[in-house]
């Protein structure tokens, strides 16, 4: 459980990149290097596209505690919660969006829950934005380049 939270935790540090973009302190750095440890799990240096829909897809179905394949506010609530206070840990002055603006941003089609698409939908997308070669990986200095341009 703790590697799937960890885990989970690296891939939704991917949204949270906060601003300061003229240089790189310590403390994204050794974000950054946890992320790139905890997702890549075939171990080349980079982060896939198919490491992190696989992280995703497990977030899902953590987080879908009545496994009805979709996710309801209650239990976005719950994985936001962890989310935020993971978070705050490393970076005390992030600001983060409400639960509610969160969920509604992977309710693509507002129908108040997540499909397992959606969810995968938006991690595809923020994905795609850091992926600044289109070669379906992400190299430590493109995350590193990324720093504060991350829309959650």
């Amino acid at each position: 459980m703790k590697i799937i939270n960890l885990t989970l935790f690296a891939a939704l540090m991917l949204t949270s990149l906060q601003p300061g973009y003229a240089s790189v302190d310590f403390k994204q750095a050794f974000i950054i290097k946890a992320v790139m440890r905890l997702l890549d799990i075939n171990k080349n240096q980079q982060i896939e596209i198919e490491e992190v829909e696989s992280r995703w897809a497990q977030a899902f179905k953590m987080t879908d505690k009545n496994a009805d394949k979709v996710l309801t506010l209650d239990e976005f609530n719950a994985l936001f919660k962890a989310r935020s206070a993971q978070i705050k840990l490393v970076d005390p002055e992030s600001k983060l969006p409400s639960t509610e603006a969160a969920f509604k941003e992977l309710d693509l089609n507002d129908n108040k829950s997540i499909t397992r698409w959606e969810f995968n939908t938006h991690a595809i997308n923020q994905f795609r934005q850091v992926d600044t070669d289109e070669n379906d990986a992400i190299s430590q200095e493109e995350m590193l380049a990324v720093k504060g341009r991350l829309p959650f």
